[in-house]
């Protein structure tokens, strides 16, 4: 009896937690790939430049001066159609970012200031014959020390970026079209926080078609989904 009642507790505590969720705008949640609450070092990851510690129980990455180079933390990760959701807090950063990257090098990036949301498809070869490409900015308010929800999701050609429930920034390239090797954290200018990455694998929502026409048209800032 004490066993049913323990796995009913625990399924109604995963419903509820779910039913918290912020929904994803073009993909459907399916296989998790990644679940780290960076409470503790992650295993996979590996610190590239900058300062990255655990610091009051969630990961927190700084650029070093001397580096010349932004702060940068990454790990593998072998996907096609993917939900990406992390928790970030500014502290004194001027950017930070979700790198994406292929096997050829850098593929998107999801790059946040404290008052931007820009989407971008990256140069694999520094801008040589692949050349970067802004597809998306939009006005948030991301203040020091507050909490904040982003999910990012990529399938095929095209990009997505919510902010707490909300669809902050669409993008449409075909350079996008590539499986996705690894995913990474970057950090200039000072500090940012962050806590509860999770990674999904994702399948194209049958309401997808509907909202990207009403992104592709209007670039509508902060579009309710849920």
């Amino acid at each position: 009896m004490y066993r049913i009642f323990t796995l009913a507790l625990a399924l109604f505590a995963s419903a509820a937690l779910c039913a918290e969720e912020p929904a994803p705008a073009m993909l459907t949640r399916g296989k998790l790939l990644v679940s780290e609450d960076l409470s503790k070092m992650p295993a996979e990851f590996k610190a590239g430049k900058g300062k990255w510690e655990i610091v009051a129980g969630v990961l927190r990455g700084t650029e070093l001066k001397d580096d010349a180079h932004a702060a940068t933390f990454r790990r593998p990760l072998k996907s096609t159609s993917t939900i990406v959701q992390f928790s970030i807090k500014f502290e004194d950063a001027k950017t930070a970012s979700v790198s994406i990257n292929s096997s050829k090098g850098h593929l998107s990036r999801l790059l946040l200031t404290p008052t931007k949301v820009v989407i971008k498809k990256d140069s694999s070869d520094k801008n040589q014959s692949d050349k970067a490409e802004l597809l998306d900015n939009n006005d948030v308010e991301l203040k020091p020390g507050e909490w904040h929800t982003f999910i990012l999701e990529q399938a095929g050609k095209e990009i997505v970026a919510t902010l707490d429930g909300h669809v902050v920034g669409y993008g449409l390239h075909m350079g996008l079209d590539l499986p996705i090797s690894n995913i990474g954290f970057t950090v200039t200018g000072g500090s940012a926080s962050f806590k509860n990455l999770r990674i999904w694998e994702g399948t194209m929502q049958p309401s997808w078609p509907g909202m990207r026409e009403k992104l592709a048209q209007g670039r509508v800032s902060l579009i309710e989904i849920r």
